[in-house]
């Protein structure tokens, strides 16, 4: 069980795996966002991408409700300030996510889309009618070129269509940046154990 959680001297199992996990899923996911973009609404594209939305907004619940409940590895800095501003960048983070989630889902409720992960529903369409004429359906997924015409742009829509791109791309990619620099700061240029004690399993000062 102390494998699993954090100790005063570094962080378990758990953490470590949500951790990855969820940096995994925000820089694929981002990536998927792009290339949705480029293959104008593709069926396909679209729901893998709201998905994993979905899947990293659970992780990171449960990573914060994981942290609530175990005790903060003592920070390796000596500085206040660096370890203040270190908090402030990974609650941001955290935030963020959350915030990029749930924009993203009004944006999806705002098209009148429905809400589905992998597959299951979670909130049916609106019954708004379509805009421009009936859709074709082939095997299970709309047809590029048609998917996006099934769905009409509003008001509520598009607000949170911006709000998502406006948080997922200058201003995770500005924190998500902020996270790494200190990172390496502290990997190459403090020569601490900061980063070995997120990989797990490496000892010692970085050589």
């Amino acid at each position: 069980m102390s494998a699993l959680r954090d100790t005063p001297e570094g962080y378990g199992l758990v953490t470590r795996a949500l951790h990855w996990s969820v940096a995994a899923l925000m820089i694929g996911n981002f990536a998927l966002g792009l290339l949705g973009e480029e293959a104008e609404g593709s069926g396909l594209v679209y729901d893998l991408h709201v998905s994993l939305g979905l899947l990293t907004g659970v992780l990171v619940v449960i990573w914060i409700l994981w942290r609530l409940a175990n005790p903060k590895p003592e920070p390796l800095s000596r500085s206040p300030l660096e370890r203040g501003l270190a908090r402030g960048v990974q609650f941001a983070l955290l935030l963020l996510t959350l915030l990029i989630v749930a924009s993203g889902v009004g944006g999806v409720l705002g098209e009148g889309r429905p809400l589905s992960f992998f597959g299951v529903d979670l909130a049916a369409a609106s019954s708004s009618p379509v805009p421009y004429g009936e859709p074709s359906l082939r095997n299970g997924w709309f047809e590029e070129e048609e998917y996006e015409d099934e769905y009409g742009e509003t008001e509520a829509g598009e607000f949170w269509e911006e709000l998502h791109e406006l948080l997922s791309q200058p201003l995770f990619l500005l924190l998500l940046a902020l996270h790494l620099g200190g990172v390496l700061k502290h990997h190459f240029v403090d020569r601490d154990r900061t980063l070995a004690r997120m990989l797990g399993g490496l000892r010692g000062a970085a050589s």
